[in-house]
């Protein structure tokens, strides 16, 4: 018993590509990807050049809050003009509210600490040490349970932690007295937000 397949029916190895809804797909999330990265480095140096000293508005609490107010009024307009591909979601529960506004407060100090640090911190700094995030994220879902923290997890952590550590002591051994003191409160400033965000991080996996 013989069975004859259709050459034209059975594809070929060097044929079998990606579908071209797939490709657009992949292209689209490398776009966003960039744009979001492009944005977040643009956002932070227009940020450190406003809070730095002299800066155009050195109130760093009170941008937080009108940034996160302005992002919130044109996120409900784009949301209320694009065009919806599915059915409309059910009401929001009381609870639901409550969880809402508990991430946002939370999300809220995160960044009110991280953008008041700008005025202690070089952009680079506060990048260095926000690569001590991780350690935190892991000792959060350590703490409620929620991952396992094995040995290569705990090196992994333990490298970026050392990098952020080398930079506090590069900035500290250069620095005066005072510059000295400016930049512990930036530390401390930077371990409220990554904390933070660490404790909003494992309420959404509760959620």
């Amino acid at each position: 018993f013989e069975v004859k397949l259709d050459e034209d029916v059975v594809p070929k190895p060097w044929t079998r590509t990606l579908p071209l809804a797939r490709k657009a797909g992949l292209v689209k999330l490398v776009c966003l990807i960039l744009v979001w990265w492009s944005s977040a480095v643009l956002i932070t140096l227009q940020l450190k050049s406003m809070l730095g000293h002299g800066g155009l508005f050195p109130f760093s609490i009170l941008l937080t809050g009108l940034t996160n107010v302005t992002t919130g009024i044109l996120t409900s307009i784009m949301l209320r003009i694009s065009p919806r591909s599915s059915a409309p979601l059910p009401p929001l529960r009381w609870r639901e509210v409550a969880v809402l506004t508990l991430l946002g407060a939370i999300q809220g100090f995160e960044f009110a600490c991280s953008n008041k640090a700008l005025e202690s911190l070089s952009v680079s700094g506060r990048t260095m040490l926000g690569s001590v995030g991780p350690l935190f994220m892991m000792a959060t879902s350590r703490f409620w349970g929620l991952e396992q923290m094995d040995a290569m997890r705990f090196m992994a952590a333990l490298l970026a932690t050392a990098g952020g550590a080398l930079q506090g002591l590069s900035a500290k051994s250069s620095a005066g007295r005072s510059e000295s003191d400016s930049y512990i409160r930036g530390i401390m400033l930077m371990t409220l937000a990554m904390t933070a965000s660490a404790q909003r991080w494992a309420l959404i996996q509760h959620v």
